[in-house]
C-alpha cells in the first residue's frame, strides 16, 4: 500500500476556513494542507474534541462540511 495516494480525489483539499487557518503550505502557521487522505485522522481528531485546538470552535456548518469530506452519514 502506498504512503500518499495519487490522484484527484484522494489529494482533494480540505477548505474549512477554521482548518486552513493552520492547515496551509505556506504562511504562518503553515502545517501542511489536509487532503481526503488524510479523512479518518481528520475524523478522529475532531470526534474527540482533538481538533481544532481550544479556543477555535467549529461551527455547524464547518462541523457539517468535515463530515461531508471525511465520508461521514451524521
Amino acid at each position: 500500500m502506498p504512503f500518499r495516494f495519487e490522484g484527484p480525489e484522494a489529494n482533494a483539499p480540505l477548505k474549512v476556513r477554521a482548518c486552513v487557518a493552520c492547515h496551509k503550505d505556506a504562511g504562518y502557521p503553515a502545517r501542511g494542507t489536509l487532503t481526503r487522505q488524510n479523512a479518518l485522522s481528520i475524523r478522529f481528531l475532531v470526534e474527540q474534541g482533538l481538533m481544532p485546538p481550544f479556543g477555535l470552535p467549529l461551527s455547524a456548518a464547518e462541523r457539517a462540511e468535515i463530515e461531508r469530506f471525511t465520508g461521514g452519514a451524521g
